[in-house]
């Protein structure tokens, strides 16, 4: 109950900060009902996130100080929640037909698994690894910490902020739940913002096509961020649509400061801000209102690039490798940004040029290259089988285009989709994720137009059909394993053994190491489930202890362990002994072996414990032994007897 009440104290402050902006900016309004809770909460997320960060630089990250901003939010809430004159909600709601019973009937089965993630413990290992466990970390130091680990360490973490209230307040059960609530709210604000195009049946058709997406099913209930990000994108969109239209100053405040959440949530914001930059320019007062734009872009987002340049010397930490001086040489070197920019050429499957342009967004539907993960994280097949009804509504209609209030909407997704695809690093689909609403809307109501007007709406209505059918029965099958914790009394530690890669030995290290060890892994999937102190080191992305795959000097990787306060080694694998192991192992974190043969550790605790490659349908299980050691004296460097590499 203490964590449900959490929850809702947290939505009810979103919604009520986000109000309190709307009203100041003279928005709140103009806005149909159902949009100013959408709108509210979207915002107040952002702004949620934007202060805990500065609680946390002056330390103020405890309960007490957190409760307390809570409270005033929903303070916030109720002073304008008072309206006048509020119209009556749409009496399509009091009259629903036999295929919207059907709609919601689906979304209420898609709602009911998301309750099962968010009643289970976390288990998705980008959300262990770091979306979070930096809160936890945080909260743990009482003030936020600087990580110099590239990628997932020093990066913007606006959206992982407000999981700090839910997370101290209500532990874990209200986080889980807090990220359930968030990804949900992006599912409103996109059915509020398509009931201005489409009834009422096509409205809750879309609002099921997206909440039941594979990226959204993916990221929507753990920490994942880019269908959190989707809300500051929605509400930035049709921000600049507005000022556009009205010639407002107040929409390019808003839209500023929504696209400046993004920015502050992942460095592709940079991206979407010069999108919507763009686009808010295409107008007769295009420098007062890029202007005005920017500034606040920058104030909603410029924090933590602010944050990543006061400890490094590079505010995109670490891309301006080379170009700026770094303020600590142990955080980055040159080795490792070969490594780095070898494994973002890796995450390109296809070439930047205009040919993949127009047709990457169907090889990613298909999934032709694994690099995409269209599989688990991709978009569906709506568009795709839309596509050709919203062409046809294109070109039908060819002459009213210019009057859209989509237009707008639809450009600026299409300028962000050009800019990361000839300038981002990585062609992961789901990185597209924040803009798929507003790809979703505009090919729907193209789609829809074209279809009523030429009496085809069967056929499309069988396309939502297929995808929703599909869609769902993914859904199942990725929630069952969640279903099985919910309805079966399953415990935590049992369900995190059969989901969590490598937990075996979580529970003993959690009992027996104490707040004054330090365990280093880089099974970045244990990282949240530890109860005492741990290092996250990776071979890539961290270079204080360098365990490249070409590193070979084991005296300069202990000497490297030990100025880091590491007193423990999580490994996996046959223990080595003197003469009689692969020394070709004996390289980057398998310098372990050249240590333990040279008597520098110490094996505390063997555990066997399953391993495997996919968590929901458990292929490639393996029955691995996870080993605990201990570093032992530097004097163990002396050692002559033992075998050199």
């Amino acid at each position: 109950m203490i964590a449900a009440g959490v929850v809702a104290l947290e939505a009810i402050a979103c919604i009520g900060i986000g109000a309190a902006i709307l009203k100041a900016l003279r928005i709140f309004y103009q806005l149909p009902t159902l949009d100013r809770f959408t709108w509210s909460f979207a915002l107040g997320f952002g702004v949620l996130g934007w202060l805990v960060f500065f609680f946390g630089i002056f330390g103020g990250l405890q309960s007490l100080p957190l409760l307390s901003l809570l409270v005033a939010g929903a303070l916030g809430s109720a002073m304008v929640g008072r309206i006048k004159n509020v119209p009556q909600i749409s009496p399509e709601f009091q009259k629903l037909g036999p295929w919207e019973w059907a709609i919601v009937f689906g979304i209420t089965a898609a709602l009911i698994f998301d309750l099962f993630e968010g009643l289970s413990p976390p288990a998705e290992a980008d959300t262990l690894a770091y979306h979070f466990t930096l809160p936890k970390q945080f909260i743990a130091a009482g003030k936020l910490v600087f990580v110099p680990r590239a990628i997932d360490g020093a990066t913007p973490l606006l959206v992982q902020m407000s999981y700090i209230p839910a997370l101290a307040l209500g532990g874990e059960r209200a986080l889980t739940l807090w990220t359930m609530i968030s990804g949900w709210a992006a599912t409103a604000l996109l059915f509020t913002l398509t009931r201005r195009f489409l009834d009422l049946r096509w409205s809750l058709a879309l609002a099921l096509i997206f909440l039941t997406t594979p990226a959204v099913l993916y990221g929507g209930g753990n920490g994942q961020v880019e269908i959190r990000n989707a809300l500051f994108v929605m509400v930035a969109a049709f921000a600049v649509a507005q000022a556009l239209k009205t010639g407002l100053l107040r929409y390019a405040v808003l839209a500023g400061l929504a696209a400046g959440f993004f920015m502050a949530t992942k460095y592709l914001g940079l991206l979407f801000v010069a999108a919507a930059g763009l686009v808010i320019l295409a107008q007769k007062k295009w420098f007062m209102h890029g202007a005005v734009f920017l500034l606040a872009a920058l104030i909603a987002g410029g924090q933590w690039y602010i944050w990543n340049y006061t400890h490094t010397g590079d505010p995109v930490f670490p891309m301006l490798y080379g170009m700026l001086d770094y303020l600590n040489p142990d955080y980055w070197n040159t080795a490792y940004q070969q490594i780095f920019e070898t494994l973002f050429r890796l995450d390109k499957a296809v070439p930047a040029n205009s040919l993949w342009f127009f047709a990457y967004p169907f090889a990613a539907t298909f999934g032709l290259y694994d690099v995409f993960e269209s599989g688990r994280t991709g978009m569906g097949p709506f568009v795709l089988l839309a596509l050709l009804f919203a062409t046809f509504g294109l070109w039908r209609f060819r002459g009213h285009l210019i009057r859209s209030p989509l237009l707008p909407v639809a450009v600026l997704a299409g300028i962000f989709y050009g800019l990361w695809f000839f300038t981002a690093s990585s062609q992961r689909v789901r990185h597209l994720l924040p803009v798929y609403p507003l790809v979703l809307l505009c090919v729907m109501v193209a789609a829809h137009r074209w279809a009523t007007e030429t009496g085809h709406l069967k056929p499309l209505a069988g396309a939502v059909l297929l995808t929703c059918l599909i869609q769902l029965a993914g859904q199942a099958v990725f929630g069952m394993s969640y279903g099985r914790y919910v309805l079966t009394g399953e415990t935590r530690e049992a369900f995190l053994l059969r989901t969590v890669r490598g937990y075996a030995p979580v529970p003993w290290i959690n009992k027996n190491l104490g707040k004054n060890d330090l365990i280093y892994t880089q099974e970045r999937q244990l990282i949240y489930l530890f109860d005492v102190p741990v290092y996250y080191g990776h071979w890539a992305l961290d270079a204080r202890i360098d365990t490249r795959p070409a590193a070979d000097d084991p005296v300069k990787f202990f000497r490297q362990l030990t100025a880091q306060s590491i007193s423990h080694l999580l490994v996996q694998g046959e223990m080595p002994a003197p003469g009689r192991y692969d020394r070709s192992k004996a390289k980057g974190y398998g310098l372990w072996r050249e240590l333990a043969v040279r008597g520098c550790l110490e094996t505390v605790k063997s555990i066997k414990g399953p391993s495997f490659g996919s968590r929901t349908l458990k292929t490639m299980v393996t029955n691995t032994t996870f080993h605990i050691l201990k570093l032992k004296s530097p004097a163990c460097l002396d050692n002559e007897k033992a075998p050199r590499l």
